[in-house]
């Protein structure tokens, strides 16, 4: 605890100790100086806290300060638990089904005394340790497996005509091969409505209809929806020209987007797209086509007419980048900055763009660079000879390499296949996967943990979840210990992980239209 802390607290203490009647008592509240409790209390566990809390009235309210209770939850990084998330307002899915041998993951409201108590002369449990309570039975769900579930089944038209898909944990949104966008309310399962995202004409989507009859197949589509996006009630689908940008629960349209320049965009179906910050990053399946990126803030805070700014990522050819028209392949995003890399040589370009300008080329990788992961700092990437690379925003100076993943004799081919598909960090652990195995070390590179499956994406929130394939498993890891807590096995078919945040996992089932949310609140 801080000085300061220590002083709030001791205010804290001040006030709870002076509300007490001053009458004759055994109890050493009574007599102790606040400092002397304030370190007593400072040298206390939780569990220390809680058996305290029970002993007297007066201990009570000496452990039931806001002060204290903020400090524990900064020690535990649960402090957003009370700035940024508030669990008080997550209300548990309508299911009857839960997890870990019927145990119910439900918080019990009751355990938190509030003013409108019944208990005599019990000062309401403080905000900061409401927020505690609520956080550490949070975590115990998280880290024991206790969750509800609960099931939607798609209907037969969305599912077999998704191209794309994406899902907020309370809307599911699917694009199709034709160009239009369906929204399914998760919860309750009830379609919303069904709207188009591209300009295609009647004509086009027949002609599209009768190849895919003809085929009796799915087929790669000029006007189908090619990526999904959904988040914070605003949705976007990508599409060959352009994307339109909507809101999530309604569908109703904020802005259909296509670039200012390069007149035959409309030649280039979108590789690859980022959503995040209020930014779409598209890049495409053309080697020499720069990257696009939009700025949509206006349209996210409701901006009457707000502007959608666009800047282009293009570079020339020069000693330091030989191969300008190869390097727009989209590794990561974080802020202004943003990562890419040709996928077919051993460097990658690190971009700014507010200017926009490479600030620098690294170079340093055995292999063509395949995936990263950076932050304001940081930047990891990963490559087909099984390394992954730790450098800094700063510098083009390689702090680091690490390799767990051994030579693999591909049987259709004389070549060894080490790719790594995905690396992601946060300030305790670093992740990577390829076609065979997972790997976490810890941010100083130790080793934490390694296992022989095939990594098909990963999520980060409070938790590490995984979702693979051979054996097709949802997993949720410990980011201190890099230790697996218990995994999910589904056995009807593939799955994709849609969604993860602090208190729910939502994954789609590949072959029977089914999609899943895993609650562990």
């Amino acid at each position: 605890m801080t000085s300061a802390q220590g002083d709030a607290h001791t205010n804290d203490v001040d006030v709870v100790c002076q509300s007490e009647p001053s009458t004759y008592s055994l109890d050493p509240v009574d007599y102790l100086p606040n400092e002397i409790l304030c370190k007593i209390i400072g040298f206390l566990s939780v569990e220390d806290l809680c058996h305290l809390a029970v002993c007297s009235k007066a201990w009570r309210n000496v452990t039931n300060t806001n002060s204290l209770w903020l400090h524990l939850c900064k020690l535990r990084d649960w402090e957003r638990f009370g700035t940024e998330v508030d669990l008080r307002k997550e209300k548990p899915i309508h299911s009857t089904e839960t997890r870990k041998w019927g145990s119910i993951p439900t918080f019990q409201a009751e355990s938190v005394i509030t003013g409108d108590c019944n208990v005599k002369d019990l000062a309401p449990t403080c905000e900061w340790k409401e927020v505690y309570m609520r956080a550490w039975h949070l975590d115990r769900n998280w880290s024991e497996g206790r969750y509800r579930e609960h099931h939607a089944y798609l209907p037969v038209r969305t599912y077999y005509k998704a191209s794309s898909v994406a899902s907020d944990g309370r809307t599911y949104a699917a694009g199709d091969y034709y160009g239009f966008v369906r929204l399914l309310d998760f919860n309750s399962g009830r379609f919303l409505r069904k709207f188009q995202a591209t300009n295609s004409t009647r004509s086009q989507i027949l002609k599209i209809k009768r190849a895919s009859m003809s085929r009796k197949t799915k087929t790669e589509s000029d006007i189908a929806i090619h990526h999904m996006h959904l988040k914070n009630d605003i949705g976007v689908a990508v599409f060959k020209g352009g994307m339109l940008v909507f809101e999530g629960s309604t569908g109703n349209a904020l802005r259909r987007i296509t670039p200012s320049k390069w007149s035959d965009f409309d030649r280039y179906l979108p590789r690859k797209s980022y959503f995040e910050e209020n930014k779409i990053i598209v890049s495409y399946n053309w080697l020499d086509f720069p990257l696009h990126i939009w700025d949509i803030s206006d349209l996210v805070e409701g901006v009457d007419n707000g502007a959608c700014t666009e800047t282009i990522l293009h570079t020339e050819t020069s000693e330091d980048n030989p191969h300008p028209e190869a390097s727009y392949h989209l590794l990561g995003c974080h802020g202004h900055f943003v990562i890419t890399s040709s996928l077919s040589h051993p460097e990658f370009l690190f971009w700014d763009t507010r200017t926009p300008e490479i600030i620098r080329i690294y170079k340093g990788h055995k292999g063509n660079v395949s995936c990263g992961h950076l932050d304001e700092n940081t930047i990891m990437t990963g490559d087909n000879a099984g390394e992954v690379k730790v450098w800094t925003t700063a510098s083009d100076v390689c702090m680091k390499t690490l390799s767990e993943f051994p030579p693999e004799v591909c049987l259709n081919s004389h070549f060894h296949h080490r790719r790594i598909n995905t690396v992601q960090f946060t300030d305790k652990v670093i992740v990577a996967g390829s076609q065979s195995r997972i790997v976490v070390w810890s941010r100083d590179g130790i080793l934490l943990n390694m296992e022989d499956v095939e990594l098909r994406s990963t999520s980060i929130c409070n938790r590490l979840v995984t979702c693979t394939r051979s054996p097709e498993l949802i997993s949720v890891w410990d980011l201190s210990t890099g230790k697996r807590l218990y995994r999910h096995e589904f056995e009807l078919g593939l799955l994709d992980l849609l969604y993860t945040d602090d208190t729910r996992i939502v994954v789609q089932v590949g072959y029977n239209r089914l999609v899943k949310m895993l609650q562990f609140w």
